[in-house]
């Protein structure tokens, strides 16, 4: 009858408590694309936010139907919809369902197969949030646009024909990419 939130290292995998919420059990966690964190409390079969800094839980509403078993939750991040992947006791099926952020209240969007509940459910998306890139000041060589969101031109200039230059591509992560 608790839920404790963690943060994750991404390079070594330590988990580090942030909060616990007490009361409710979280079955799905998930982040709109403002950083805002959402989960289902499958005790009360309720919505609600979750503070990422201090572990807490605030009620939003009820989903509408008896949450079972395993479930999970994204959003879809370029139309900022939480989509849940749900399992309802009362009907015996496995359910895709549209949440609402501002009541709780849950839609059917279809069945799964089978009654096929869904533990791990992912949006492919490409983001279109743009990287930074962390260029020397030269007069002979220019990288637009900065921020990159999926390509950058590198454009040298005529100046020292015999200056040698060197590009790393580094991820997010600062791991040595190209």
């Amino acid at each position: 009858s608790q839920s404790t939130i963690y943060t994750v290292n991404l390079a070594t995998g330590t988990a580090t408590p942030v909060g616990v919420a007490t009361g409710v059990a979280f079955i799905c966690l998930a982040a709109n694309n403002a950083g805002n964190l959402f989960a289902v409390d499958i005790l009360g079969d309720n919505f609600g936010s979750v503070n990422k800094t201090t572990g807490a839980w605030t009620l939003i509403g009820a989903i509408g139907f008896n949450a079972s078993f395993a479930q999970d939750m994204e959003f879809d991040m370029s139309t900022d919809t939480c989509f849940f992947a749900s399992y309802n006791a009362t009907t015996s099926a496995a359910e895709l369902r549209t949440v609402n952020t501002i009541t709780g209240a849950t839609t059917l969007v279809g069945n799964f197969p089978a009654s096929c509940e869904t533990t791990g459910f992912a949006i492919p998306y490409l983001s279109t949030v743009g990287v930074a890139l962390n260029e020397t000041t030269s007069t002979h060589h220019s990288i637009y646009p900065n921020p990159v969101i999926e390509n950058f031109t590198l454009e040298i200039r005529e100046g020292n024909r015999n200056e040698e230059y060197t590009f790393v591509l580094y991820s997010i992560l600062g791991k040595e990419v190209k």
